[in-house]
């Protein structure tokens, strides 16, 4: 169906071309960056980065506060779920910005914001964000994935060999 552009109460409705959603997150992200400039960040402010996606909006995030790897479960905030989703998408390997709620039972953290690429390389320029936060790899230098282990290793036991079978004489 076309673009109703002849008039009515509904025809300005989609001229937006910048929602909501994306303007606050603009605008979260001034902030965190001028309180970097000035020193003042938060204390319950922390950069991390999405490990797992959990399921019903939870996420499994990691960030490093006073040179400590801390792993948490993060909830996505309400503007950032449903219809938010499309402007902000919070996918495995994003870096976001988790805030400490203050409740100690139930969600501990929430995600705020997800940044992009260039919102990344100015924060790193402004704070001292920890290079562990953007390896690919675990920790460990294991790749992801599942290791399977060859037969006879380990204590179990070694697959019996087959004779060969001539199939001419079958």
């Amino acid at each position: 169906m076309p673009k109703n552009t002849a008039g009515g109460s509904k025809h300005k409705k989609g001229s937006n071309s910048e929602s909501s959603t994306s303007k606050k997150a603009k605008k979260l992200f001034e902030n965190i960056l001028s309180d970097a400039r000035d020193g003042d960040v938060p204390e319950s402010l922390h950069i991390g980065k999405v490990q797992k996606k959990l399921g019903q909006g939870r996420m499994e995030v990691d960030y490093i506060h006073e040179e400590r790897l801390h792993t948490v479960k993060a909830l996505v905030r309400g503007s950032l779920s449903g219809r938010g989703k499309k402007d902000a998408f919070v996918d495995v390997g994003s870096i976001v910005v988790v805030v400490e709620t203050g409740m100690d039972v139930g969600v501990t953290h929430e995600i705020m914001g997800v940044l992009t690429p260039a919102q990344v390389k100015d924060l790193r320029e402004e704070m001292d964000l920890d290079p562990r936060l953007f390896q690919s790899e675990k920790a460990d230098g294991a790749a992801d994935g599942i290791e399977f282990e060859a037969p006879g290793e380990s204590g179990t036991a070694p697959i019996p060999e087959v004779p060969e079978i001539d199939i001419d004489n079958i």
